[in-house]
């Protein structure tokens, strides 16, 4: 099953909107791998992690259509992981599914859910053809062809989820969105065998300036931390697991060449809109 990075930006995308600072400008100077949308991943044909403002763009460059989307994953209520107002346009006269049937079935916390039904009355629900899934941390559950299981992240005050995701004899953590986990949530990774571990890189270097596990994103020591501590407690496959690391702040500063420099010594992967990975 193919794994695509839709786009590997934080919430200001990068180049920023109304930026101006030197980052902005090299980014797009330079182009390339160094111009990143808002944050997502598409998992195969039928599902998808979180919903940006950036949809509509993913899906003119990649060529496909949300109709096929059955499960949407999200993360936490922030608007660039949770834009739920474009859900509207799921519905004639705005789109005509091959299947009027299909469900969307959008799995996530309760803060979620709530900023849905504020939009969205349970008969309107109904007409798009959506069901709401309340998830809580460490309860797995099955999507289609995926096993699922989210499990509590740390970022502010929104309850954030991260998820693990298991296909075949497959398993993948994607967590961005969180700093250091707390010790429950630790304890339940102790327990895993990684075949590919995606990581917050929010911060880039700036993490050494804040503090170590000091806010509620990760940089490039920080997740380095994060892989050390999975390795010790022997989650991972010595030779095979995968590290990727995605979520890049302009505030970071650092160009895509300066970044796989950085971390292609420890055999970590910078991630950029349109890569692609088996899982």
């Amino acid at each position: 099953m193919k794994l695509l990075f839709m786009g590997t930006a934080a919430a200001e995308g990068w180049p920023a909107l109304f930026c101006q600072c030197k980052h902005c400008e090299s980014a797009r100077k330079i182009g390339g791998k160094n111009v990143r949308a808002r944050a997502g991943i598409k998992i195969g044909d039928k599902y998808l992690l979180d919903f940006s403002p950036d949809v509509f763009h993913f899906a003119m460059k990649y060529n496909f259509s949300f109709g096929d989307i059955q499960h949407l994953f999200i993360t936490h209520a922030h608007n660039d992981h949770c834009q739920v107002e474009q859900l509207a346009y799921r519905v004639p006269p705005f789109a005509h599914l091959n299947d009027a049937q299909q469900k969307l079935v959008i799995h996530g916390n309760a803060q979620v859910m709530n900023k849905i039904k504020a939009v969205f009355s349970d008969t309107l629900l109904e007409k798009l053809n959506i069901v709401l899934d309340t998830l809580q941390p460490f309860k797995s559950f099955t999507a289609g062809e995926l096993e699922v299981t989210a499990i509590a992240a740390k970022h502010g005050t929104t309850d954030p989820l991260n998820y693990v995701f298991k296909y075949k004899d497959r398993v993948t953590l994607i967590a961005f969105d969180t700093g250091w986990y707390n010790d429950e949530t630790w304890e339940y990774l102790k327990k895993q065998k990684f075949d590919l571990v995606i990581l917050d890189c929010t911060m880039q270097n700036l993490d050494l300036k804040m503090g170590m596990k000091a806010c509620g994103h990760l940089g490039i020591n920080t997740g380095l931390e994060v892989i050390a501590e999975l390795k010790k407690f022997n989650t991972v496959r010595e030779g095979s697991t995968r590290y990727i690391v995605t979520h890049f702040s302009h505030n970071g500063g650092m160009m895509y060449h300066e970044l796989e420099a950085q971390l292609a010594p420890h055999d970590v992967i910078v991630a950029y809109d349109g890569m692609t990975v088996e899982i």
